[in-house]
Parts: C-alpha cells; sequence; structure tokens
C-alpha cells in the first residue's frame, strides 16, 4: 500500500492532514493452513510483511510456494526482543489471552492483537494499517480571533 496524504482545507484556514501506512511486519498464529493463507494474503495486500513461528514451518506444507516464500520466521515469537506491529491469531479466547499476557510484558511500543475464531477468513484490513491525522488551526496566528466564531 502507498502511503496517501490529503490536504483538507476548511473555512477558517483549517489544515487537516491525513496518512496511513501498512503495519509493517505482522505475527500470523494459527492452527489451520486456510487461516494462515487468509492471514497472509491479508498482510501481503496492505504491503506488509508476514512474520511465522518457526517452529510451525511443517503447517505450511500445504501452502502455495508463493506465499511461503513470503514469510519471515521468527524463532521466539514470545522473546522480549521479537520484532512486530502486530499480531493477527485465529484461535480460542485462551490463546488471546495467553498472547495478550505475552504482548503485555514486552518492552517498548504496544502490540495490536486481531481475534478471529477459527475459519473467520474475512480479515479487516482496517486493522492493519495505521491512520494518522494531523489538524492545524491556523486561523488566530493572523491575528483575526474575529474568524474563530465562524
Amino acid at each position: 500500500m502507498h502511503a496517501l496524504e490529503h490536504e483538507v482545507f476548511g473555512p477558517e484556514c483549517h489544515v487537516i492532514q491525513y496518512d496511513r501506512a501498512a503495519r509493517a511486519h505482522v505475527l500470523c498464529l494459527v492452527d489451520d493452513s486456510e487461516d494462515l493463507m487468509a492471514q497472509i494474503r491479508a498482510v501481503l495486500a496492505i504491503g506488509g510483511t508476514p512474520i511465522w513461528p518457526t517452529e510451525r514451518l511443517e503447517q505450511t506444507g500445504g501452502l502455495a510456494r508463493d506465499l511461503v516464500g513470503q514469510l519471515i520466521g521468527c524463532d521466539d515469537w514470545e522473546a522480549s526482543d521479537a520484532r512486530f506491529d502486530l499480531v493477527l491469531l485465529n484461535g480460542s479466547k485462551q490463546q488471546a489471552l495467553h498472547a495478550q499476557q505475552v504482548l503485555a510484558r514486552k518492552a517498548g511500543a504496544i502490540d495490536g492483537l486481531w481475534r478471529g475464531e477459527p475459519g473467520a477468513r474475512q480479515i479487516p484490513l482496517e486493522r492493519l494499517v495505521i491512520e494518522r491525522s494531523v489538524s492545524n488551526n491556523t486561523t488566530a496566528s493572523g491575528g483575526n480571533t474575529s474568524l474563530m466564531r465562524l
């Protein structure tokens, strides 16, 4: 996904800038190869890189070679130095609780978690992007504060 930037000019010299970017590295946690395929395709659709625990490499046997070639292995996703921006999990509530506990122990920025039931293959792409908006109201900077009442 290409970074988008828009500027919208309001009636009072109000500038709004909007930008969105793909989450660069997304950890995929599933027990089913069809769920894994859906997760990989969602991550690739937004321009991200899917991360997969290396101890589960045998589960990729049923996947297309081009999808397997896009995966980056992660030796221990629970380690404090494992780096990813989001976790996609098709699993139980107990698995989600465990993942949340692991994420809470990590230092640095808080990593998000999306959980779907096993077999839920409609991954919301909006969860895979980061949105930023900046609003600059420059009305009073020129000294004409009466414009603030409009």
